[in-house]
C-alpha cells in the first residue's frame, strides 16, 4: 500500500534531519513514501539539483557558518583546558 492523493500522485516528504532516520523505513521497505528529503542539507541539495537557489540554499550558508563558529569555540576551549592542565602540572 503506497500513500497517494486522490489523483494517484506519489507522495514525497521533507523533514528535519533528526526525524529522517525514523521515516526511512516508509521509503525503503513499505514504499509508503516515494521519496524523502532529510534535513536542510538534503533540501539544499535538491535545490542545487533543479538549478534553483531557494530558502534552503540560503539557510545552508548560515548553518555552515554557525557550524564553523561552533568548531572554533570547541577548539578554543580545548586549547585553554590543555594550557590550564599543563600549568597546574608544573
Amino acid at each position: 500500500m503506497a500513500a497517494r492523493d486522490v489523483y494517484n500522485t506519489p507522495v514525497t516528504g521533507g523533514t528535519t534531519a533528526v526525524s529522517a532516520p525514523g521515516l526511512i523505513p516508509y521509503v525503503n521497505s513499505q514504499k509508503q513514501l516515494h521519496g524523502l528529503l532529510g534535513g536542510l542539507k538534503a533540501a539544499s541539495g535538491y535545490e542545487a539539483l533543479i538549478n534553483r537557489v531557494g530558502s534552503a540554499t540560503v539557510k545552508m550558508d548560515a548553518q555552515s557558518i554557525a557550524h564553523l563558529l561552533i568548531l572554533l569555540l570547541i577548539l578554543t576551549g580545548n586549547i585553554k583546558a590543555f594550557r590550564a592542565r599543563r600549568r597546574s602540572a608544573e
